[in-house]
């Protein structure tokens, strides 16, 4: 028997009990996701244990559901009716949530920060998204509800507002667990710089405490002066205050040049 699957089925993310109806039986397809949840990565291994546990013993802690007009939203226990749908599930257990509408989003999007299994990145979105919400007057009122640290709150902000958005695209499709304090230091490299460092840095090129020197920008190697061997000498006399060059060596020179380009001639006086 898998505990880990079994502790889930029995109480993952129990909600709370003040606003929340009776358990009822809802038909599966009356039940559908909340569009704002900030986890978008569902382990597949993991869904088939949690189903087969909920096929053996059965769900006991219901998901928590708020009436809508197209059935039923969910506000915790996304994992639960995913793998109600695997074992091909008709019905499934659901506590009805009666709150008004910032309560709902509250607790759906503080449900979610909480989990231990979002990535740090979800994670910010979601405190992004409370923030958004307008119902706490200063961000350390947010980071008290969420039981965060206020500099945790921070680096969401600037990961979420920052971050150049291939990354953060790059990181939802490609499901990248990268840490919170990764991003957070990405976020402080000239935008037009970021999309270099955070390759190098999953190819484990570069290291966190090196992206700043990673985005500078590289100097020029500096450019060597064409350098013409000469086969015989060339004649420089001087009339009328200027230098008169000649030679066949030096007129084949100004021959191969290149107009565009720039050259410095050196006189070297032989002894």
């Amino acid at each position: 028997m898998n505990l880990d699957a079994l502790d889930d089925a029995v109480s993952e993310s129990k909600p709370r009990t003040s606003g929340i109806s009776d358990v009822m039986e809802l038909e599966m397809s009356l039940v559908y996701a909340n569009p704002h949840q900030p986890r978008k990565h569902f382990d597949p291994d993991s869904l088939v244990e949690l189903a087969e546990s909920i096929k053996s013993h059965g769900l006991i802690q219901p998901i928590s559901v708020v009436r809508r007009t197209a059935g039923y939203m969910i506000i915790a226990g996304e994992r639960r009716w995913r793998a109600h749908q695997i074992i091909g599930s008709v019905t499934i257990k659901a506590a009805l949530v009666v709150k008004d509408e910032s309560e709902i989003e509250e607790m759906a999007l503080i449900e979610n920060i909480q989990r231990d299994d979002l990535t740090d990145y979800e994670i910010a979105m979601a405190v992004v998204r409370l923030w958004e919400t307008g119902m706490y007057p200063q961000k350390k009122d947010l980071a008290r509800a969420i039981s965060k640290p206020l500099s945790f709150v921070s680096k969401a902000f600037s990961v979420v507002n920052k971050l150049d958005p291939e990354i953060r695209a790059d990181i939802e499709e490609n499901k990248r667990d990268t840490g919170l304090s990764v991003l957070e230091e990405l976020s402080r490299v000239e935008p037009e710089k970021q999309r270099e460092v955070y390759d190098r840095y999953n190819a484990g090129e570069i290291k966190r405490d090196e992206f700043k020197e990673a985005a500078k920008p590289k100097a020029e190697k500096p450019i060597e002066p064409k350098k013409i061997k000469v086969q015989r000498e060339v004649a420089v006399t001087q009339g009328d205050g200027r230098l008169l060059f000649g030679g066949d060596d030096f007129h084949r020179f100004f021959r191969e040049v290149e107009p565009w380009k720039k050259y410095k001639i050196t006189i070297e006086e032989i002894v």
